[in-house]
């Protein structure tokens, strides 16, 4: 024989309360996942770097700060200076520069294509001469 028992209306209001507030969280944590989880690739961007001759180059096709791409450059602290030559889709060349031991940033309206890594010492004897070694021309 089983026994019943009685509960009250507030009870029975209580475990529905119970069970909204459920679907409720899982319904916040579903929609939650979907919101994050494809803006997590947007954030990790796409840069990519490049080393040559102590010489640090990153270079950034979707950036999120407005700019098309973006490029940092340290210059290698055995050389007098680093230059990046960036080229662009359009045929556009520019340089991005840094001196030993600094580092340089650039934000550019286009995506950047390709880049070459030339580190330069430049010796102070006469006449002075200056070594350049060069990267090849790679793609981004």
């Amino acid at each position: 024989m089983k026994t019943l028992v009685s509960r009250s209306a507030w009870d029975v209001r209580k475990e529905q309360y119970r069970r909204y507030a459920g679907l409720l969280a899982s319904l916040v944590l579903a929609i939650s996942a979907l919101v994050i989880i494809p803006a997590s690739p947007a954030m990790a961007g796409c840069a990519r770097t490049f080393l040559f001759g102590g010489a640090q180059v990153q270079i950034d096709n979707c950036p999120g700060n407005g700019a098309a791409s973006w490029g940092w450059v340290y210059g290698s602290p055995d050389y007098s200076w680093t230059d990046v030559y960036v080229r662009f889709p359009s045929g556009t060349e520019l340089t991005l520069t840094a001196g030993s031991g600094t580092a340089n940033t650039a934000n550019w309206y286009e995506d950047v294509s390709t880049v070459a890594i030339c580190n330069t010492k430049f010796f102070s004897w006469l006449p002075p001469a200056p070594i350049i070694h060069c990267s090849e021309r790679v793609p981004v």
